[in-house]
């Protein structure tokens, strides 16, 4: 390796470093969180990351402007930012890579990074394809890559920053570890970066620990149903203390409906955990239950009295097409109007009936977290 090149390539670093520290310091924070390791061959592109490392060619890096310098640290920061490299599963790795690259290049465009040469080879070849980079503005890189044509250029158009070595495959304890270890310097980082905006808010929010689905599900259903203040009968609790004060009283559970997608993109995995969550909820809030399979249309409606017991095993009605509307119109015939409706899905199709009056939560098990919801809440929980 050219020492004068490293040298200069040295500095330069430490340029584009301290320019993220006084400008971005959320980047700032993260970029300190890898150490640094000048390699000749970074998967014959520019940089690549193991979550561990930053890996830069010295030679291409003192090619780029100040501010391209700046962004290829973001960049490499951004795919573990953004759980690229352990969020793979078993997508082909080049694919991956370019929907990871794709999702990242809008983060820095929203952020007003400078774009480097390894953007336009990207967006050249989105173009032949008939693709534009901003069409993907939002998307998450599972959504990116579902649209993507296969056999895209290797790391990026080849030459390009962005590489990263994949971990989806390493073992279990050790991804679990590197995904939660990255999850906490994403939120520390947002800390420090404090009320400052950008896009970088998003992934700060993404990071951010999730309450239980049950407890989710709880707080919906009691949101703005505080009960009321009953005189009647003063709250004994504080009567000892001379405080006279009148009890709460609250609405019951009444009724709710529960969809299960049961179309054939649903895994009898994802089946399983849709049935669990209701047995779950069921059992901890009783409640008159309409429980609705459905695929293209209604397969299955059964509707559970709040004092009958749930069958020991449920079984999955349907497994055709998906269609979201069929179980919000069939209640609307029936006359059917539930306290709120938990749609279960994968969310592989679409929604056109209007909003109903009822509120609902959409319930994503492994489902693609940039679907849209129509209307009302969504909720993700993970497919294993």
């Amino acid at each position: 390796m050219n020492t004068d090149i490293q040298k200069q390539a040295e500095v330069a670093f430490i340029r584009a470093r301290i320019h993220l520290l006084t400008h971005r310091p959320f980047y700032a924070h993260l970029v300190l969180r890898l150490k640094l390791e000048w390699m000749e061959d970074c998967q014959g592109g520019l940089s690549a990351t193991d979550g561990d490392s930053l890996f830069i060619n010295p030679a291409e890096f003192v090619k780029l402007t100040k501010l391209q310098q700046v962004t290829v640290l973001v960049h490499e920061v951004l795919h573990c930012a953004s759980g690229h490299l352990w969020r793979r599963g078993a997508r082909e790795h080049q694919k991956w890579n370019m929907a990871a690259d794709i999702a990242i290049d809008n983060i820095i465009h929203a952020d007003a990074f400078e774009a480097g040469p390894w953007e336009q080879s990207r967006e050249q070849w989105l173009k032949q394809h008939r693709m534009t980079l901003a069409q993907f503005e939002g998307q998450f890189a599972e959504a990116v890559y579902d649209q993507l044509p296969p056999s895209p250029p290797q790391c990026g158009c080849g030459g390009a920053a962005g590489c990263f070595k994949d971990k989806s495959q390493a073992d279990a304890a050790e991804r679990s570890e590197a995904e939660a270890r990255w999850k906490a310097n994403v939120i520390a980082a947002g800390q420090l970066a404090g009320t400052s905006a950008g896009a970088w808010s998003e992934l700060v929010k993404a990071a951010m620990p999730r309450p239980p689905f049950h407890l989710k599900l709880f707080e919906y259903l009691n949101r703005g149903l505080g009960g009321d203040s009953d005189w009647g009968s003063l709250n004994r609790r504080c009567m000892w203390r001379g405080l006279y004060l009148p009890t709460e009283t609250r609405t019951v559970m009444g009724r709710v409906a529960w969809v299960t997608d049961t179309s054939g993109s649903m895994s009898q995995e994802q089946l399983k955990l849709a049935f669990g969550y209701f047995r779950g909820f069921r059992d901890q809030h009783p409640c008159v239950a309409d429980l609705i399979c459905c695929d293209y249309g209604v397969a299955s409606h059964k509707t559970y009295e709040e004092w009958e017991p749930l069958p020991s095993e449920f079984k999955a009605a349907g497994r055709g097409g998906t269609s979201f509307d069929a179980p919000f119109v069939m209640l609307r015939e029936k006359r059917i109007e539930p306290r709120v409706l938990i749609y279960a899905s994968d969310f592989y199709g679409s929604c056109t009936v209007a909003r109903p009056t009822y509120p609902v939560l959409w319930l994503g098990i492994g489902a693609d977290k940039g679907w849209k919801a129509p209307f009302g809440e969504i909720v993700h929980v993970p497919a294993a």
